[in-house]
């Protein structure tokens, strides 16, 4: 046959499975610099097995972080099943916020270790970040997995609250400077 699934047991009901399922998540800023969230993602389990029942895990997060100005540490928890897993995590930026470094370490169930390393490059509109991962436990002889993104972004930036006061502090402080040179010009005079 043209797809190469005739006589293969798997197929024998069907080549396709469906089903509907949802996430959802929370996200509440306590400060400036505490937020917290909470996600829950395949809440329904849904079972999308082609021959026998095969059911999505539900998957339960929770986070605190705490941001600076150029730093952030984070906190989170992950359960699947009956796993539960705890990733602790640091972030530096450098050079006007154009370069960052970040680690993170994963402890869970099962053994499970895990360190990661990265760092990101931002210009203007693009950002480049990589990403290693590094298995403690588990699997053996692995050079790790590495992570590269490309981020391009369109359209009109916002500013933030802190770039939107800065400009009105400088705005007002132009304005200000340029009275004072009108005054003394008309005094001149």
């Amino acid at each position: 046959d043209k797809e190469g699934i005739s006589g293969d047991p798997v197929f024998n009901n069907g080549k396709k499975s469906s089903a509907l399922t949802g996430d959802a998540g929370l996200f509440y800023a306590y400060s400036r610099n505490v937020s917290f969230g909470f996600s829950a993602k395949n809440i329904t389990q849904p079972d999308i097995g082609l021959t026998s029942i095969d059911k999505l895990s539900a998957i339960y997060r929770g986070g605190v972080s705490y941001k600076g100005d150029d730093y952030l540490f984070s906190f989170e928890t992950v359960s699947k099943d009956s796993d539960i897993n705890i990733l602790p995590g640091a972030e530096k930026w450098f050079s006007q916020k154009n370069i960052a470094v970040r680690g993170g370490l994963s402890l869970g169930s099962r053994r499970w270790r895990t360190i990661s390393v990265g760092s990101s490059l931002r210009f203007d509109n693009f950002s480049f970040d990589y990403a290693f991962l590094w298995p403690l436990s588990g699997i053996k002889d692995t050079l790790g997995t590495h992570k590269i993104a490309l981020n391009i972004k369109f359209g009109k930036q916002k500013m933030t609250k802190e770039e939107y006061d800065l400009l009105t502090e400088r705005e007002a402080k132009l304005k200000a400077e340029e009275e004072v040179k009108k005054s003394l010009l008309e005094e001149e005079k």
